[in-house]
């Protein structure tokens, strides 16, 4: 499957390496802030494959916790398959810390849920078409009112 190919090579411990060292020189940089956001919302799209995975993933490196919204519509046996290993990892005692920085969540549209993850993000991440963005961009705007739109 070449997305879970893509995602696989991105992922891997020499690649993440790489992206750290070419960003040392941000660390010694007064005029650069790097710090965690907070809470970190990320809706997927229906038609999932594994983009939404990469801003995770980044969110995951820098600190933040995450709460990953999976539409109720999604049937992809790679999905299961990967959420499958994530909770293998973040159950082992090494990883278990990472409880605290992960959540994912299923559900349909509901507003109401929709509004209580909103207000509690500091930062949005709306994976989806048109539709999905303008209903959750409009009502709801996070503490920080900083979101990411991805289409």
């Amino acid at each position: 499957m070449p997305a879970t190919a893509a995602l696989g090579f991105w992922l891997r411990k020499s690649h993440l390496t790489e992206i750290i060292n070419q960003n040392q020189h941000l660390l010694g940089n007064n005029k650069v802030r790097i710090s965690p956001s907070g809470t970190v919302f990320h809706i997927c799209p229906s038609n999932v494959d594994t983009m939404f995975l990469y801003s995770l993933a980044i969110s995951l490196l820098a600190g933040n916790k995450n709460i990953l919204r999976i539409s109720q519509r999604v049937s992809d046996p790679l999905l299961d398959l990967i959420f499958d290993l994530i909770n293998e990892v973040i159950n082992r005692d090494e990883f278990i810390h990472l409880q605290d920085y992960l959540s994912i969540v299923t559900y349909g549209h509901d507003e109401e849920i929709n509004s209580y993850f909103s207000q509690i993000a500091d930062v949005r991440i709306i994976w989806g078409g048109d539709n999905t963005i303008n209903t959750l961009k409009l009502p709801y705007e996070p503490k920080n009112e900083r979101y990411c739109i991805c289409r």
